[in-house]
Parts: structure tokens; sequence; C-alpha cells
């Protein structure tokens, strides 16, 4: 009975510790699963990161756009970016705000922006100051009315905005130096219109300066009032001698000059 008993008790000892070694046997077998499904995200996962980090270096490294803070909250996150342009009236500020798959864009001018060490030392003179702040402007109010539903598009609009702020400082430069040379006027319309007057030999000549100003041919209405001038003969002169492209307005103007000195 002894023996029959002290059998009893040592497979009583047997089963537990096999069942001891099932438990542990089961919680290793949980860790590899969770280690294997962990391995095959992993790569997902990091792709993931890795993009996500790669927009955002892209973004910040656009030219004269600076990133500032960039803030991921539970519904929302909030990208800033300020651009230092090359006078106080071109610098801005923008901010995307992304909720879900819709961007929204809040885009101004911000003079705190400006950065000595980014600055032209030529000097803008006050109309033409005016002009390269209402444009900016005007560039900026376009980028707030898009509808964005990808981050990359917001490189895009960041690279878009560069080149169309450094062609509008660029044309203020050319107004001031136009400005200086000869007796002319900005003229502001309504909305996106601009264009200014130069008064030369025994006329004044008026340049539409649209949106796509230097890289389309700009309208030329020329008003004679002391000489007999053949219009139509200046405007194909200037069509045939002075192609599109940058300082379009400062070659036609010296184009004309010449022109008229030979009439």
């Amino acid at each position: 009975m002894q023996v029959l008993e002290s059998e009893i008790a040592s497979a009583t000892r047997n089963l537990e510790e096999q069942q001891a070694r099932l438990r542990n046997l089961t919680n290793v077998q949980a860790s590899l699963v969770t280690k294997v499904s962990f391995q095959k995200n992993f790569g997902s996962l990091r792709r993931e990161a890795a993009t996500c980090a790669g927009k955002y270096g892209i973004l910040s490294n656009i030219s004269k756009w600076e990133s500032g803070a960039l803030v991921v909250g539970t519904d929302i996150t909030t990208m800033l970016f300020k651009y230092h342009g090359s006078f106080p009236e071109s610098c801005a500020s923008i901010r995307f705000e992304c909720t879900g798959d819709v961007i929204r864009v809040r885009a101004k001018t911000d003079a705190s922006a400006f950065k000595s060490k980014s600055a032209v030392k030529r000097k803008l003179s006050l109309a033409s100051s005016l002009f390269l702040k209402r444009k900016v402007g005007q560039s900026l109010s376009c980028a707030q009315k898009s509808q964005m539903t990808n981050a990359w598009n917001i490189s895009c609009m960041l690279q878009e905005l560069d080149i169309t702020i450094s062609r509008i400082e660029s044309l203020a430069i050319e107004l001031t130096a136009i400005e200086s040379k000869y007796r002319s006027n900005l003229l502001f319309g309504g909305g996106h219109e601009a264009a200014i007057e130069v008064e030369m030999k025994g006329c004044l000549a008026t340049f539409n300066l649209h949106r796509s100003y230097p890289f389309m041919p700009t309208t030329v209405l020329v008003e004679v009032y002391e000489r007999d001038i053949n219009v139509r003969k200046l405007q194909r002169h200037l069509t045939k001698r002075v192609p599109v492209g940058l300082e379009y307005l400062s070659r036609a103007i010296a184009e004309m000059h010449e022109f008229l000195n030979l009439c």
C-alpha cells in the first residue's frame, strides 16, 4: 500500500512538472509568434517612418524656406515654414494644418522673417516696394485657397512659391532700375492687374505686368502725342528683336529708345 502511494505521489509530481514545462513552451511559442509578427511588420514600419522623415527633411531644406514648429497631435498635425525673402516685403510664413486627408493652408506676409544676411544690397523705390508687397500677398492668398489631400503637395507648393516670390523680387528690382532711368509710373488695377507707363521721345508706352512675366509676351500699348511714329512697325520691331525672358522690360525699353532715336 505504501509502495502504491509512493508511485502515485511520484506520478503526480511528474505530471505537475510536465504541465509547468507545457506552460513554459506555450509562453515561448507566444513570444516567438509576437516576435515573428513584429519582424514582419518592422520593415513596413521602418519604411513608413523613413518616408515621413524624408518628407519633412525635404520640406525643411527648400531654398529660402525655413522649417519651424512641427506639432503632432491626436487629431491634427501642424507644420510651420517661414520664407526669408531678399526684402522685408517678400518675407512670408505659411502653416499647414493636416487633419485626416485634408490639408489646410494658412499663409501671410511676415516681415519678422526677414534676415539681413539674405538681403539684397540694392534698395527698392517706394512704388516697387508697394508692388512687391502686393504681388507677394496675392500669391500667398492664391496658395491659401489650394485644396490638398497629399503631404507631398506641400513640397510642390513651397517650391512653386519660392520660384514665384523670387521672380516677383527680380521684377521689383527691375522696376526700380527703370524708374531711375526713365520717367515712369506704376499702375495698379483690380485683382492681379498691374502695368508700368514709361515716357519716351514723343510717346508713352504702357507695359502690362501679367502674372507670367517674364516668360510670356507682354502687351505693349504705345500712345503717340508729339511725333509721327509708325506704332505697328515699332511693335513688330519689339516682337522680332526682344524675346521673352529675364529683364524683358529693360530690354524692350532700351530697344524702343534706340528705335525712336532713328525715327
